[in-house]
This record gives structure tokens, C-alpha cells and sequence, in this order.
């Protein structure tokens, strides 16, 4: 019984160092003068001044919506968004920051900002494959689901900057999943307490994930008042631990920056409205060339729609919809529906990651079906194309000229096109290309063709295609390099 048990646990750390690596090697050398530098200069004012104020605005360039005056704590500028990856981070960036220096959106401690968020990312992945094993499914769907996850999601851009998607993801995935297996018996109800502690920390870090949060919770109840079964105490006490930490959390950080506890940063700005603007709203999110999951994501978005259709493990679609859904609306409602300055629908991530849980029923019928199989193959290289493009050139391009959202129309897809001029003249903004002077066409061809053909030959090796040719071709060709 210990043989297999080593050999999940190898998949598992093989599927992290893999991910991780290529991560590291496309790590991008660019911030933005949006969240992900605002967190920095959280960071330092931290480090520097012991303050969770930021002092003068010129601390960084940021943009007016980014920040907000508080007249009784001297008039001093504080952060609009939450502080909770920035003191997550924190020890990173401690050790990072050299004594003395000023501050730098592209100095040392950025690189170990975005290392940290690159190392959750790749820690996501192989959670992802251990968790599908524990749900019964199968070694090579599992590592193939969690390859797809890795490499044709906007998981790949975003793991490149230091924004809090990625920590989201990874913790309502967990939390689903081991609701789940709690609910079914095949888990424990204080793995299920442990998750919800994770998500609490992650909501404290990323406000868009507290809808999904709240939905669940209310999935929960719900099945404590009608269903039988399972503990119901248990169930009613996991249902609000996310909540509440997430609100412990929030009201100690809100306390220590502004000396009241019950001050919600990103409620101060305001800027939510329902309707018909939500709704337009959900359909960019969901279609449009510009943020539209079904362009950035597909995968998982076809692995719920086939769950959901085909009835596979309807407890577990049912809370994977109910996510997304939430997650979906909340970010439509809000004005900055679109995330700014970002690559894909960097808002939906969180609630795009848990689908990854019913995807290796897409790897069966794409193993039984011609058709499933070309619809799989045709989502999984537009997911791949589109992403890599992102994480390769620049994940936080800038806006496009046209209306106060900084776009001309969401039916265009301008960051694609602003990153594929970067490719195309050798201008990646990489860690190696500026190491080895910039703009750098050799190094960019290089890192396209190892960041193309590492992950989407072994996409292709652990996929439902058949790869018996090219698997002996492989053996072969290791005969003869270790003669």
C-alpha cells in the first residue's frame, strides 16, 4: 500500500517544480501603477515607516481611485483595496528589501513579491491533482486537469504579477472539495474547518471572493435544514468559519490602519449597481474578446456546463454553479467590472479555479467522443494560445485609448494584440531579456519556444489523444542521448 501512496506524492511535487519553474522563467520585469504597485508601497510603508498610512501620494504613482483621504487620522492617504496580501507577503518582502534603499516598483523585493505569488500558483496546481485523486479520479486525468489548469487559464498571466487571483483560487477549491467530501462522508468536517480558514485569510486579501462565500455558506444551510445524513453541527459551524475569519481579520486590519474597526476600505469607494448594467457587465465577463471567460478560460467553464448537463456528482456541480454564479454578479455589479489593468478576467479567476474539481469528466468523453474530443482539443489551444501570450509578453498591458474604462469596446481584444507587437519585436519585458539587454530578440524567440513546447507536449502526452507514436519516439530518442 506504500507504493502508491509515494507515487501520488511524486506526481504531486513533479506537477509543482514543473509549473513553478516555467512560472519563474517567464517572471515578468514590469509593475503597474494599479493594486499590484499599491501593495508594494503597502509593503514598505510598512517595513519603513511602521505605518499602514502611505504618507505623501508620491510615494507611488498611483491612480486617484487607488487611494483615499482620511481627514481625522491627519489627512493622511490610505489604500482603497484590501491590505491582506501585502502583510501575507510581508516576510518576503522583508527579506528582499535592501537597508536604505527607496522605494521601487521593480527592485528586489517586487521580484520576491511576484515569487511568493508564482509559488502559491504552482502549490495550487499540485493541491489540485492530490484533491481529484481524492475524489476517486484517475492518475493521468488528474495530472492532465491539473496541466490544463496550469497552462490554459489566465492562472498562467496572473502568476507572473503580485495580485491576489491566484490565492483565491486555490483557496475555494479547497474549501469546495473538502465540503464536498465532508457532506459524502469521505472526508472530515475538520479538514473542511481548516480550508475555511484559509479562504477567510484569502477574502481578507481579495473582496470579490465574499459573494462565492456567502453563497456557500447559504448551500450549506440550506442542506442543514432539508437534508439528513451528515452532521449538521459540524456543517452549520464550517458554513460561517470563512466569514467570520474573514471579518475578525478585516476588523483587526481596519482597527490598526484607520482606529476603526468596522471601516471597510473598498466599501468607502463605493461604485456597485445592478440591473441592466450588471447584466451587460456578466456578459463581458463571460463572451467579450476583451475579458470574456469563454475566450480566456473555456475549459472550465465546458467541464461545469458538462457536469451540470450530464448530472455528474450533482452536490458538487451544484456548489461549484452556486461559486461561480456569486462570484460572477458581484464582479459584474461593481464599476471596475473589467478588473483594470489586467489579462483576461482576472476577477473570475477565483471562482474559474474550483471547475477544475468535475474537469476530468471531459477528459473521459473526449476519450469516448470524436466530437468531445475536437471541442476539448479547440478550447484547450485557444485557452493555451491566449494565455501564454499574456504571461509570456505582459501581464498588466496598458489601457487602451477610448472611454473612461480605458478601452475602445469590449468586443476588442487589445491586450492580445498590444502583447503580440511585444513578441513580435523581440520586447518582452522578462527577467532575462532586461538581464541581457532589451529589446532582445534571440532571448525572446528562445523563451517562446521553451514556454510552447514544454507545456503543450506534455498537455499533449497526459491528454486523451493517442500518443503511442510519439512515446516511443521519445524512448528512443533517451536510448540513444544515454548511450
Amino acid at each position: 500500500m506504500s507504493l502508491p501512496q509515494r507515487y501520488t506524492l511524486s506526481a504531486a511535487w513533479t506537477l509543482f517544480i514543473f509549473t513553478f519553474l516555467i512560472y519563474v522563467l517567464l517572471l515578468q520585469h514590469a509593475t503597474s501603477s494599479g493594486p499590484d504597485g499599491l501593495l508594494m508601497a503597502i509593503q514598505y510603508s510598512l517595513l519603513r515607516h511602521h505605518t499602514m498610512a502611505l504618507g505623501n501620494p508620491s510615494l507611488i504613482q498611483v491612480v486617484t481611485d487607488q487611494l483615499f483621504v482620511v481627514s481625522d487620522r491627519g489627512g493622511q492617504y490610505y489604500s482603497a483595496g484590501s491590505y491582506g496580501l501585502a502583510i501575507l507577503a510581508l516576510p518576503i518582502a522583508a527579506a528582499a528589501l535592501p537597508p536604505g534603499t527607496h522605494f521601487n516598483t521593480l527592485g528586489p523585493m517586487s521580484y520576491a513579491d511576484r515569487l511568493f505569488i508564482a509559488f502559491i500558483s504552482a502549490t495550487f496546481v499540485a493541491v489540485l491533482y492530490k484533491e481529484l485523486r481524492s475524489l476517486g479520479f484517475g492518475q493521468r486525468e488528474s495530472i492532465f486537469s491539473s496541466l490544463v489548469l496550469a497552462f490554459t487559464t489566465t492562472l498562467w498571466p496572473e502568476s507572473e504579477i503580485f495580485l491576489y487571483a491566484p490565492l483565491s483560487a486555490l483557496a475555494l477549491t479547497l474549501y469546495i472539495a473538502e465540503t464536498y467530501k465532508a457532506l459524502t462522508k469521505k472526508g472530515s468536517w475538520l479538514r473542511v474547518a481548516l480550508s475555511g480558514i484559509l479562504l477567510g485569510v484569502a477574502a481578507w486579501s481579495d473582496y470579490s471572493v465574499i459573494a462565492a462565500m456567502i453563497a456557500l455558506a447559504l448551500a450549506l444551510i440550506i442542506l442543514v435544514v432539508f437534508a439528513r445524513g451528515f452532521d449538521r453541527l459540524s456543517a452549520l459551524i464550517t458554513a460561517v468559519v470563512p466569514l467570520d475569519v474573514a471579518a475578525a481579520l478585516q476588523m483587526a486590519t481596519s482597527y490598526a490602519a484607520f482606529g476603526d474597526p468596522f471601516f471597510v476600505p473598498g466599501l468607502a469607494k463605493g461604485g456597485f449597481t445592478v440591473g441592466v448594467p450588471m447584466l451587460a457587465h456578466a456578459l463581458y465577463n463571460l463572451v467579450s474578446p476583451y475579458r470574456g471567460a469563454l475566450i480566456y478560460d473555456g475549459v472550465p467553464l465546458l467541464a461545469l456546463a458538462y457536469a451540470v448537463a450530464r448530472r455528474r456528482r450533482p452536490l458538487l456541480s451544484t456548489l461549484l454553479l452556486s461559486a461561480f454564479l456569486a462570484q460572477l454578479f458581484e464582479v459584474s455589479a461593481w464599476i471596475y467590472w473589467d478588473g483594470g489593468l489586467s489579462y483576461g478576467p482576472r476577477l473570475l479567476l477565483p471562482a474559474l479555479g474550483p471547475l477544475f474539481l468535475v474537469a476530468p469528466y471531459l477528459y473521459r468523453a473526449a476519450r469516448q467522443s470524436i466530437a468531445a474530443r475536437a471541442v476539448l482539443t479547440f478550447f484547450l489551444a485557444l485557452g493555451f494560445a491566449i494565455n501564454e501570450i499574456g504571461a509570456v509578453a505582459l501581464a498588466i498591458p496598458p489601457a487602451a485609448p477610448g472611454n473612461w474604462l480605458g478601452f475602445a469596446s469590449p468586443w476588442q481584444a487589445y491586450q492580445v494584440y498590444y502583447d503580440l507587437k511585444l513578441i513580435a519585436s523581440g520586447k518582452i519585458i522578462n527577467w532575462i531579456t532586461m538581464s541581457f539587454g532589451f529589446p532582445n530578440v534571440p532571448g525572446t524567440v528562445a523563451i517562446m519556444v521553451i514556454a510552447t513546447l514544454l507545456p503543450a507536449l506534455t498537455i499533449y502526452l497526459y491528454g486523451p489523444w493517442s500518443t503511442a507514436a510519439l512515446r516511443r519516439l521519445l524512448r528512443a530518442t533517451a536510448v540513444r542521448l544515454s548511450r
